[in-house]
């Protein structure tokens, strides 16, 4: 079908208005150039996104804010049985966006509104956990700001040399299999952070917290935050790198409304995601509690490897042997 001139004068006006696009490819052995078609201004970009030898095959980037509401805007995403096409700055791993840092103050929000929650309920707190837990994720978030760039050149030097099939990044099934990658493989590394001594030494920061409370979800290792991501470089033989750290992120983010006791069940969906009650038991030092429960996401990984446990008894929190205190380099070590 035919547009009218109308609707080209419209298209073509918004598209100046609201994005600049710059695209330039590396078209050796390619089919084309990229192009946008009227009907959905999708992107098509050249894939895989590096060759061989590390030199891109395309570039393609888009002008506009990228923001974690932006990305899930309706507006700013167009499906079509084989693409994907989000609002997103450039489809390179460096530019993707810290979904950690732009939900922050959601983050704070709900920490507040959590506690303002607790405190009518007459459930005793203390202020001294809370900034213990709120200095962790300072300062691990400050040194992944520092040291994850060497993350980035891992995964990318392994992909653009070793992977073993090259997957369309805009393609649905591309990040639906990141999906699943990146939640099957925060289950093993989450285990072995248990399991492990030397890495259970580091990752006890986050189980030292004897409340359990939204702010718990703060109180990360910075060691562990580096040591871990060995775990997650064989997805680099399948999965683009981009789609992949997305997820790697939004994992995470998914996790910190895990950390409450305000939410008892979500009812059916209990059988198949990680949810808060499944996650206090991951959390507590009873017996039935220890070393169960180590999921991100899907919950079908712990029932699948013996090791899902289901809320029973009152849970009481923190490691085996306590730190006994709330100084922030003291957690850490």
């Amino acid at each position: 079908m035919t547009d009218s001139p109308g609707s080209n004068r419209q298209l073509r006006h918004r598209s100046r208005s609201t994005c600049q696009m710059r695209v330039s490819a590396f078209v050796r052995d390619s089919p084309g150039p990229p192009s946008i078609t009227h009907d959905s201004l999708r992107l098509h970009c050249l894939h895989p996104m590096y060759s061989a030898h590390g030199r891109h095959l395309a570039d393609c980037e888009i002008n506009q804010s990228t923001t974690f509401k932006g990305i899930w805007n309706k507006k700013n995403i167009k499906f079509s049985k084989s693409s994907f096409c989000a609002n997103t700055k450039k489809w390179e791993v460096d530019e993707v966006p810290n979904y950690i840092i732009e939900i922050m103050p959601w983050i704070l929000i709900f920490v507040v509104v959590e506690r303002a929650f607790l405190l009518l309920s007459k459930k005793p707190l203390r202020i001294n956990d809370l900034l213990g837990s709120a200095s962790q994720g300072i300062m691990t978030e400050i040194s992944r700001l520092v040291l994850d760039c060497w993350k980035f050149a891992a995964y990318i030097y392994i992909y653009s040399n070793w992977r073993i099939v090259t997957l369309p990044w805009d393609s649905l099934w591309t990040w639906f299999i990141a999906l699943i990658a990146a939640d099957f493989l925060y289950y093993w590394t989450h285990r072995a952070s248990h399991e492990i001594n030397f890495l259970w030494a580091a990752h006890q920061v986050h189980h030292s917290s004897e409340d359990y409370t939204l702010s718990t979800a703060m109180r990360q290792s910075i060691l562990l935050s580096q040591l871990l991501w060995v775990f997650y470089l064989p997805a680099a033989l399948v999965v683009p790198p981009a789609p992949f750290w997305v997820h790697f992120q939004l994992n995470f983010t998914y996790q910190f409304w895990l950390h409450t006791e305000v939410i008892k069940s979500i009812g059916p969906l209990e059988y198949i995601l990680n949810t808060a009650s499944h996650h206090r038991v991951h959390h507590g030092r009873n017996r039935y509690c220890i070393d169960k429960n180590y999921a991100g996401f899907l919950i079908i990984w712990d029932r699948m490897f013996g090791t899902f446990e289901a809320e029973k008894e009152q849970v009481v929190y923190g490691t085996v042997s306590p730190i006994n205190t709330f100084e922030s380099l003291n957690i850490q070590v």
